[in-house]
């Protein structure tokens, strides 16, 4: 055997060993999201509706589903995407399906929207640049770490009218974005129509879920704007035109309708300086905060297959570190803005889940963006960032995921603590006893019933509960929907 067979021999034998390896990462990290995941499916089933579940329900019930979304855009609010699916969740509930039951189907099916639309965002950017396995070793770690990190699961799974709002908005965004990259790259006509025709469904549906998500997509059509006119040679800037225009439309049919207005007078209002300056504050603090442990390990973690990624797309032009930072802390700061102009509070934490979901995607691409301006400015070799599949490589990110699963997060050991000591089980056994004494309550004939204060609280899919003054409207929404006059607890 002469030498270059011989070194055929081992490079095939070493090829061979690093996809096994890969494989068995794949397979390691699978295990390690299952161990997340588990708890949090479980207690889906443990899931019941609170607050505006119940009121969305009861408007569909009075005005009929076209009559609720005349009403909620004219004395509410102008989402108009998420007044639709809200009561058309809400229509299903009352000829169709229990309400009880679609809460406890709806976290899965977001937990399937959040991986799906993952897949697509990594599937646009990488294209043929990772395999199969390395694509959904990035989906799943970038999942993992938003689960396990997000600021509330209750709000931002849990509770329908929040995971309607925000949750769906999330996968929209990562969509919209993963379509803008596809566009960019296709090469047949027919494809870029295909693409086209998303993008503008997108863009106009984008726009009436949230406030947040409308900011975001005003800033990704400023900068696009920006990059399109200054470039003489650029590309599909007719296409460009036509989405600008349907956004713009879109932005001001949800903007001026009567009900934010309604909404905005019930709660104080910043000036326009102090707005600014407050966003800016917030979004320093909250990005401390969540640049934790558990999210630097899997940064690391994210870091070659980002590479990858990065080496496919034969990126020309490298930014420095501090300007992509400066842009995601801005982009941050801006998602501040239409809770603090509107209600002179941060954003809730329902809202604060859509934030973090974006926050993750910009830092991962920050890190990247970053060790890529490093090792082009310093004339630096990244292969061995890019050996993905190397048994050094693999050992070093084993041993970041072990450490990322093992030390858990707050949401983990709380949805493992609900789940194994039976307060989510207590729970829902207290709210079925509750189901069964308004029932006997209304079939004695008595209309104004008194129930047991919740006893057992699983912090994990807990939202809210009615109070002891019949007066809340969590108490009316309730007394409505249960068709009695009034509840309160002891």
């Amino acid at each position: 055997m002469n030498l270059a067979s011989a070194w055929e021999h081992i490079r095939f034998f070493r090829n061979r060993f690093a996809m096994s390896n890969s494989r068995f990462l794949f397979y390691m990290l699978l295990g390690i999201f299952a161990v997340t995941i588990v708890p949090f499916i479980v207690l889906s089933f443990y899931n019941h509706p609170s607050a505006d579940d119940f009121c969305y329900t009861n408007q569909v019930s009075r005005l009929g589903f076209w009559g609720t979304q005349s009403d909620l855009y004219m004395h509410w609010s102008g989402r108009y995407v998420s007044n639709f699916l809200l009561s058309g969740i809400s229509y299903i509930s009352i000829h169709w399906m229990n309400l009880a039951t679609i809460v406890q189907i709806s976290p899965l099916l977001i937990f399937a929207m959040l991986i799906g639309s993952f897949f697509y965002f990594i599937h646009a950017l990488a294209g043929k640049s990772l395999g199969l396995t390395e694509k959904s070793v990035l989906v799943l770690a970038i999942f993992v770490s938003y689960i396990a990190n997000c600021p509330s699961p209750p709000e931002g799974i849990y509770w329908l009218t929040g995971t309607v709002t925000y949750q769906v908005g999330g996968c929209l965004l990562l969509l919209f974005l993963g379509s803008i990259a596809k566009y960019v790259r296709a090469m047949s006509r027919r494809e870029r129509l295909w693409l086209a025709l998303l993008l503008l469904v997108l863009t106009v549906v984008a726009a009436g879920v949230n406030e947040i998500l409308m900011s975001v997509l005003a800033m990704i059509f400023v900068c696009a704007s920006v990059y399109v006119f200054r470039s003489s040679g650029a590309k599909h800037r007719s296409f460009f035109v036509c989405l600008a225009i349907a956004a713009a439309v879109s932005f001001f049919i949800a903007i001026t309708a009567p009900g934010n207005w309604v909404r905005a007078n019930s709660f104080q209002h910043y000036g326009l300086l102090r707005t600014v300056f407050m966003a800016f504050y917030s979004a320093a603090i909250a990005m401390a905060k969540w640049l934790n442990a558990p999210l630097l390990f899997s940064s690391i973690f994210v870091l070659p297959v980002g590479m990858c990624i990065i080496r496919g797309m034969n990126i020309r032009k490298h930014y420095h570190p501090i300007l992509i930072f400066s842009l995601v802390f801005l982009v941050i700061s801006i998602c501040f803005v239409p809770s603090l102009w509107a209600t002179g509070t941060n954003p809730p934490l329902r809202a604060q889940n859509f934030i973090y979901l974006l926050f993750v995607i910009s830092w991962f691409v920050f890190v990247v963006l970053f060790v890529d301006y490093g090792a082009h400015t310093y004339n630096l070799d990244a292969g061995h960032i890019v050996q993905f599949r190397s048994m050094k490589s693999v050992s070093l990110m084993l041993s970041i995921v072990f450490l990322f699963a093992l030390c858990g997060s707050r949401n983990v050991q709380t949805a493992w603590k609900d789940w194994v000591n039976g307060s989510a089980r207590a729970y829902n056994q207290e709210l079925m006893e509750r189901s069964f004494v308004i029932q006997e309550s209304k079939a004695r004939g008595v209309e104004d019933v008194r129930v047991p204060q919740l006893t057992y609280i699983p912090y994990t899919i807990f939202f809210s509960d009615i109070q002891n003054n019949a007066a809340d409207w969590q108490n009316v929404c309730y007394a409505e929907y249960a068709k009695i006059h009034s509840i309160y607890t002891e």
